[in-house]
């Protein structure tokens, strides 16, 4: 819990809203497994050149999940009322505000309802909302890390690995926090960030 500021003008100690840290889910799914070919295992198990070159592979990987994290909406005179739920269905690949009215240059896809909000008449308003909003968050993050791993024994002491790393497998896009600011229209419910590219790497390693 974190508490709402307090000031000369702004002297409520009742304000409490959640953290700018709260992330109410998060998940992390881990796996190993053995690939079913090769000498020893249950397809192919000839020893021959065939089975040594597809046997002995293990692919490992992580999948991860997490809640956005709460939005804080501001505007020139403190923050504003919604006076209706800002929150919007669909996929956020749809909601990124991409799209404006050439006229009236306002955007006609944003991350949430821009028209619900109404501004504080002056500074010396005070404003129920909380810091933190938590029926308003940034867009949820998840993405699939992998990893296909050999290990070949060459010799008594001689043992190679060779694996290929993929983080963001699936090159899932990691969308970053829309606009917040009000008084700011043309960024305002407007996701101009992204992440989540997907990234390899082939590596080789003798131990002996």
């Amino acid at each position: 819990m974190q508490n709402n500021i307090t000031s000369v003008v702004n002297p409520q100690e009742n304000i409490r809203g959640i953290s700018q840290m709260d992330t109410p889910n998060i998940l992390h799914l881990a796996f190993v497994y053995d690939l079913p070919f090769g000498p020893r295992r249950p397809w192919l198990a000839s020893r021959g050149p065939l089975g040594r070159i597809i046997g002995g592979w293990t692919l490992s990987g992580i999948a991860t999940y997490a809640s956005g994290q709460p939005l804080q909406v501001t505007d020139t005179n403190g923050r504003p009322i919604p006076i209706a739920s800002p929150a919007l269905s669909g996929s956020v690949e749809n909601r990124i505000g991409d799209k404006v009215d050439p006229v009236t240059h306002q955007v006609l896809n944003p991350y949430f309802s821009t028209s619900v909000w109404r501004s504080l008449p002056d500074q010396y308003t005070l404003s129920p909302v909380p810091l933190y909003l938590a029926y308003l968050r940034s867009p949820a993050s998840k993405g699939m890390s992998a990893s296909l791993i050999k290990r070949v024994q060459v010799k008594e002491r001689l043992n190679v690995s060779m694996r290929l790393d993929a983080s963001g497998l699936f090159n899932t896009p990691q969308w970053g926090a829309p606009g917040a600011n009000l008084a700011n229209t043309a960024t305002f419910g407007v996701i101009n960030s992204a992440g989540g590219s997907r990234k390899m790497q082939v590596s080789l390693r003798a131990q002996f």
